[in-house]
C-alpha cells in the first residue's frame, strides 16, 4: 500500500489591527481554493487580541485652599487604556496633615469605567489654619483590577496644593492730632499680606499735605498696625470741591460733605502676586470745632439776652427790693405806737 504524501507550505500575511479594538477574542475566516478558483474549504482561526490597560487622573480642578475654609475639591479618572476597568479605589494622602477632608473619609470607589470614560470625584476639604502658607504635596492612588491578567494594578502619582493666597483689610479712624490724622489697618484675612502700602490717592474734599501714601511692611493675619497722614477737609476751609480744569482725570469723585474718605491698599499674597483693594470709610475731621463753635453760639445767646433785658430786670429788681422793705418798715412802726 502506498503511503500518502503531505505538502505543507508556510504563507506569511500582514494582519493590521484597528487602533480602537478591544481586547478579546476574535476569529479570523480562512478559505482555500484550489488552481483554477475551485473551492474546497473553510476554516476559522481565533486569534487573541490583548491591549493595555491604563487610566489617569487628568485634572484637579482648585489647585488653591484659604486656610480654614471649606472648599470643594474634584479629581477627574479618566480610562485612557484599551479595556474597561473594574473595582476601582481612588484615594489621596497629605502627609503634612495641612488638607483633610471633611464629612468623609479620602477613599472613593467606582465599580466600572468604560474605555474612554471618565468620572469625577468630589471632596470637600479644609486647610489647616496653623501650616505656614504655601505649597504642599498631595500623594494620588489609583487601584483598579486588569481584566486581562485578573490581578491589581496600582498608579501612583503626586499633585500639588497651594495653601494662602489673597487676604482683607479693615481700615478705621482712630485719631486726630493737630495736622495728622491716624487710621487703623487691620488684616482681617486668613493669610500674611506682605509689603503692606497705604495710600490716600486724590480725591474731592480732602487734602493730603506732606507724603499721600506710607509702608507699613508684613501684616500677618489677625494683626494691626496705623498709618498716619496729614488729611485736610478742604470744605472746612471754604475751599470749592469742584475739580479745576487742571485736576487729575483720576481723581476720585467723593464728598467731604457726607464724610467719606477712600483708602488704597496694596499687598504681595503668599503666591507672590501684587493686589490692590480700596477702601471707604466715613470720618469727621472738623468734631472738636464743631464743638467750639456750638459752645460759642450758646455763649452769644447768653450775652445777647442780658444786653438786652438785663438792665429792665435790675431796676425792677430794685423797685420790688425797696418796695418790701418801706412794707417791713411800716409794719414795725404800727407794732410801737400799740
Amino acid at each position: 500500500m502506498a503511503s500518502e504524501v503531505c505538502d505543507r507550505q508556510i504563507i506569511d500575511y500582514d494582519i493590521k489591527l484597528n487602533k480602537e479594538l478591544f481586547a478579546g477574542t476574535y476569529y479570523l475566516k480562512i478559505k482555500v481554493y484550489e488552481e483554477g478558483s475551485t473551492y474546497i474549504s473553510e476554516k476559522t482561526i481565533p486569534i487573541e487580541v490583548k491591549t493595555s490597560n491604563n487610566a489617569e487622573i487628568i485634572r484637579i480642578d482648585k489647585t488653591i485652599l484659604v486656610p480654614g475654609h471649606e472648599e470643594n475639591i474634584s479629581f477627574m479618572i479618566t480610562n485612557v487604556g484599551g479595556t474597561s476597568l473594574k473595582d476601582i479605589t481612588f484615594n489621596w494622602i497629605n502627609e503634612d496633615k495641612a488638607i483633610l477632608p471633611v464629612g468623609g473619609d479620602n477613599t472613593k470607589h467606582i465599580d466600572f469605567l468604560d474605555v474612554g470614560e471618565q468620572v469625577e470625584l468630589k471632596y470637600v476639604v479644609v486647610a489647616d489654619t496653623n501650616v505656614d502658607a504655601g505649597l504642599y504635596e498631595l500623594n494620588l492612588f489609583l487601584k483598579y483590577n486588569d481584566a486581562l491578567t485578573g490581578t491589581k494594578e496600582e498608579i501612583e502619582t503626586l499633585a500639588g496644593i497651594n495653601i494662602g493666597g489673597g487676604t482683607d483689610f479693615e481700615i478705621s479712624y482712630a485719631e486726630n492730632s493737630g495736622t495728622e490724622t491716624s487710621f487703623n489697618i487691620a488684616n482681617i484675612g486668613s493669610n500674611p499680606a506682605y509689603s503692606v502700602f497705604v495710600r490716600i490717592p486724590e480725591q474731592n474734599g480732602w487734602k493730603v499735605t506732606g507724603s499721600d501714601a506710607t509702608i507699613i511692611g508684613n501684616l500677618d493675619d489677625g494683626d494691626y498696625t496705623v498709618a498716619t497722614f496729614n488729611v485736610q477737609n478742604v470744605n472746612s476751609v471754604g475751599a470749592s470741591n469742584t475739580p479745576t480744569a487742571n485736576s487729575n482725570k483720576n481723581m476720585i469723585n467723593n464728598s467731604s460733605t457726607n464724610n467719606k474718605m477712600t483708602i488704597q491698599i496694596a499687598y504681595t499674597n503668599t503666591l507672590g502676586e501684587r493686589i490692590i483693594i480700596q477702601k471707604d470709610i466715613k470720618l469727621n475731621l472738623n468734631v472738636s470745632s464743631d464743638v467750639v463753635d456750638s459752645t460759642n453760639t450758646k455763649f452769644s445767646q447768653k450775652i445777647g439776652f442780658w444786653s438786652k433785658y438785663g438792665t429792665t430786670t435790675i431796676l425792677l429788681s430794685l423797685v420790688i427790693l425797696v418796695i418790701g422793705l418801706y412794707y417791713m418798715h411800716m409794719r414795725r412802726k404800727n407794732k410801737l405806737k400799740k
